[in-house]
């Protein structure tokens, strides 16, 4: 009897962290906005993505623009990768430098998306829907911010497009 309590106990502990690791990777929020990572900005084909900095970089000392993104394709990602989403990419071997920088996917880890408490939507559907309204052209997006209006109860995604910038307003409502 002492034997099968502790064998369903041992199981039912692997089970927990299985779930809370899991729902860590994939699904988990944070309250405070965060400028980690790279957010997805297209996806080619099923294993393939572009991604963008969440944090620009100022080149302005060596000649450069004062807000700059870096800016990657990447191979061999999963495909359950989604526009919006912020992650961090390991690469597999060499990167290739050209604009956009290219490599193949090592190592893939989603990053927690900001949601206020308040908020009914959270940054990577804010993001997504964002995206979806720039139209294609030669120019690659960046998300510069990203932030909640609790008074107005909106989104505002600040987007640099080449060197045009513009804010979105994103009502804060699930489309269902």
């Amino acid at each position: 009897m002492k034997r099968t309590m502790l064998v369903v106990v041992s199981v039912s502990l692997l089970l927990i962290l299985l779930i809370s690791c899991t729902s860590k990777e994939s699904n988990s929020i944070i309250n405070e906005p965060s400028k980690e990572g790279f957010y997805v900005i297209r996806k080619h084909g099923e294993h393939s993505v572009t991604i963008v900095a969440a944090k620009a970089e100022n080149l302005s000392a060596t000649g450069g623009s004062s807000e700059f993104y870096d800016l990657y394709t990447y191979s061999d990602v999963p495909d359950s990768l989604e526009i919006g989403q912020r992650v961090m990419i390991e690469p597999d071997g060499p990167v290739m430098e050209s604009f956009p920088y290219q490599a193949k996917a090592k190592q893939v880890k989603i990053l927690p998306a900001y949601q206020p408490d308040q908020a009914d939507l959270n940054e990577f559907q804010v993001v997504r829907m964002a995206l979806e309204t720039i139209e294609q052209s030669g120019e690659w997006p960046a998300i510069s911010d990203v932030k909640y209006d609790l008074t107005n109860d909106r989104w505002i995604v600040s987007v640099k497009l080449g060197e045009e910038k513009s804010e979105m307003e994103i009502p804060d409502q699930p489309n269902d």
